[in-house]
């Protein structure tokens, strides 16, 4: 049984020579499907291009 996907594993290590392997699969996958369906623009004030088209130049008169 082969199955298809990503794995997203974080290897942290200790002062004390000790590793520690984490498998943030679960996490990861729950946080994408939350942030799928958000609709970012409304809880982000995205930068617009002024009018103009001019920036900080100004723009035209």
């Amino acid at each position: 049984n082969v199955q298809r996907g990503s794995l997203y594993i974080l290897i942290s290590g200790a002062t004390d020579g000790s590793i520690a392997f984490w498998d943030l699969t679960r996490s990861i996958q729950a946080f994408m499907q939350l942030v799928s369906v958000l609709d970012v623009g409304k809880f982000i004030d995205c930068q617009k291009r002024p009018r103009t088209g001019r920036g900080s130049q100004g723009g035209r008169r």
